[in-house]
């Protein structure tokens, strides 16, 4: 059996779903669709979308784990009409490279 870390935001171990319901996790899926569009923008110009975010969310998360949520979180609002394309460096002190996208063609 493999022992994880325990959060101690979370509260155990760390996942998508458990994230989602933390107060971290709430501000970001806000802050996300307050910035819906700004990030749809920036990973259009192939720009990391976290960054969009860091005005609302930087000053709640001190841990890259946690911006690592954040940034699953973006590619679900992105879908499936975009796909990472690299990543760039990012103003974030915990997490200083954020992943870039292109939009893929539709069949």
């Amino acid at each position: 059996m493999t022992d994880f870390p325990r959060d101690l935001i979370m509260g155990g171990s760390p996942s998508s779903t458990g994230f989602r319901t933390t107060d971290i996790g709430i501000a970001a899926a806000r802050a996300i669709e307050k910035c819906g569009d700004d990030i749809i923008r920036a990973a259009d110009a192939g720009e990391p979308p976290v960054t969009v975010l860091i005005p609302d969310l930087d000053h709640l998360i001190c841990e890259g784990l946690y911006w690592r949520m954040v940034e699953s979180m973006v590619a679900e609002r992105l879908g499936p009409g975009f796909e990472k394309a690299g990543s760039k460096l990012v103003p974030i002190g915990c997490h200083r490279r954020g992943r870039c996208y292109k939009r893929v063609a539709a069949f």
